[in-house]
């Protein structure tokens, strides 16, 4: 961010609350990736609450203020607020001179809260279903007949089709500036400018190309980039022939008419996970597990935070940063009631041994397995092996009894290698003006298997505080990632709690899908997720 002007650093530097404010742009949530915000845009302005302190947001009582260096002080108009703690959501005039600025929150006849932003040329975010910036696009598309649907999973976008995407921050970017990424192909758009009668909205058209290297796929990654900077990621529903999309989730056309008619549907989780982390007391331990979440229920937006959009090679490999806002917690799924029987325990079992998943408690469709904790070491390398050899392993279920009895079953599973990252002792003290290498040893990774690598400071689980992060993706066959020194700027040097994170995940997220079978003839799509991943704490010059 640039300097602030000595006025507004000054507000800033008085101004001392039990809360703070952060602001992002609307429309890209959590995950947008774009620094600023653009003149004439939505903008999100979010509470960090303090326990005991932080009773709601009433609307009638909100009023926001935008403050720039020799100008007088701007009300907002509020567009919108979402549940007791927000977001917020703002109108920015336009026209505004790029540069250093703040806003200010008022509610509940409480003290101003403050934040700084900075004003940018173009900063644009698409709207999805999910308030945090990812998940299916909020997208209409061309139907032969006439007029327009949405998108959706049993309506997938064909070739010759015409997408209209929504969101904001487009700024002075004008249709040349502007490219859409599908499935990280470039489509250069047919209209990209302010959304009829909706202030603040931005409308991008395009038409979806005969491409054959853009994925058909019901999670197809769609973004925008614009003056040179990339929206969040979204996905779009994309086939090349009609009929419903090709779904990595076992899903069955009847489910994907439910969720694409707002309704949820029950499936499975399987987690098995295999980390190296920091003691607490210095070193390193092993820590090996699994869950297996057994009937839950979804929706289309949270059903997609199972898969990596999908994009072509070598597309799918690239880095980014991301700042989040702090948020409210939500509830990701729901309870169908009643619950299969799956029997007094579950396992997985392969060359490396076996684990014994046990029911958990209070959740009664709820398996878990730990594997005893290793001794600690000094450094990764001197770890006992894991548990979780590379290879076929079988999960296994005895089966049930009763009215809601789950029939025997035995289900064959690939566990990947294991990271073993050869440059760890370099990687105590990051100099972000320099980059920083990754390297590990690449054997024994198939071709889909994907590195991803995180650099963090903060939690990027903890919504109430929020988090810096910058990610990038490789081939696991590579064994070498880089964090450009370009991104690393974004975190700050002061940044609490930064950590390296390495996980190998598959090329669509999921290392595979499966249904298994149920009473009376039905089955449960259930995702399995392998993590195998590395985590230590660094220090940022």
């Amino acid at each position: 961010m640039g300097k602030l002007p000595a006025t507004l650093a000054l507000l800033l530097a008085v101004s001392s609350t039990a809360q703070q404010i952060t602001v992002t742009n609307a429309a890209g949530g959590a995950s947008a990736t774009n620094p600023g915000v653009a003149p004439g845009s939505l903008i999100a302005i979010n509470v960090i609450p303090n326990p005991g302190v932080f009773t709601g947001i009433d609307p009638a009582t909100i009023a926001v203020t935008l403050l720039q260096s020799s100008a007088p002080p701007v009300a907002l108009p509020v567009r919108s607020i979402a549940g007791s703690i927000g977001p917020v959501v703002v109108l920015l005039p336009a026209g505004l001179p790029p540069g250093a600025a703040a806003v200010t929150l008022q509610y509940n006849s409480q003290p101003s809260l403050i934040a700084p932003i900075q004003i940018v040329a173009s900063s644009f975010g698409l709207f999805t279903a999910s308030q945090f910036g990812s998940g299916p696009a909020a997208a209409r598309q061309t139907v032969p007949a006439g007029g327009t649907q949405p998108n959706a999973l049993l309506h997938p976008a064909l070739p010759g089709v015409f997408i209209s995407l929504w969101g904001s921050g487009l700024g002075s970017a004008t249709l040349s500036d502007v490219t859409v990424l599908l499935g990280g192909r470039g489509v250069r758009p047919t209209y990209a400018g302010p959304a009829p009668g909706e202030p603040g909205v931005d409308q991008i058209n395009f038409e979806v190309p005969s491409d054959p290297l853009v994925p058909d796929n019901c999670y197809t990654a769609v973004a925008v980039q614009a003056a040179g900077l990339t929206s969040n990621i979204a996905t779009l529903a994309k086939s090349t022939a009609p009929g419903p999309c090709s779904s990595p989730l076992a899903l069955t056309p009847t489910e994907m008419a439910s969720l694409d008619n707002g309704a949820s549907v029950p499936i499975g989780l399987l987690f098995v996970s295999g980390s190296i982390l920091h003691a607490a007391n210095g070193g390193f331990v092993r820590n090996e597990g699994a869950n297996f979440l057994t009937t839950i229920t979804a929706s289309s937006a949270t059903m997609s935070q199972f898969v990596q959009p999908a994009v072509a090679e070598p597309a799918q490999f690239f880095c980014s940063a991301a700042s989040s806002s702090p948020g409210s917690l939500f509830a990701w799924f729901g309870s169908p009631g009643a619950n299969p029987d799956f029997g007094p325990s579950i396992s997985l079992s392969g060359s490396g041994g076996s684990l014994t998943l046990i029911p958990s408690t209070p959740v009664p469709a709820s398996y878990s397995g730990q594997v005893p904790a290793s001794a600690p070491a000094a450094t990764p390398a001197q770890l006992a092996p894991s548990l979780f050899t590379p290879g076929t392993w079988l999960f296994h279920g005895p089966g049930g009894s009763g009215a809601t009895a789950v029939p025997p079953f035995s289900i064959p599973l690939t566990f990947p290698a294991e990271f073993s990252v050869a440059n760890f002792a370099s990687l105590q003290l990051i100099d972000p003006t320099a980059g920083l290498t990754l390297t590990w040893n690449p054997s024994g990774f198939a071709p889909g298997d994907v590195a991803s690598i995180t650099l963090s400071a903060g939690s990027n689980s903890e919504w109430f505080t929020g988090y810096h992060a910058v990610r990038c993706t490789a081939p696991a066959s590579a064994g070498q990632a880089v964090l450009p020194a370009s991104l690393l700027a974004s975190i700050p040097a002061s940044a609490p709690n930064a950590t390296i994170r390495i996980e190998l995940t598959s090329a669509q997220g999921v290392t595979s899908s499966f249904r298994l079978p149920l009473a009376g003839g039905e089955s449960l799509p259930v995702v399995f997720q392998f993590s195998s991943n590395q985590r230590w704490p660094v220090s940022i010059q």
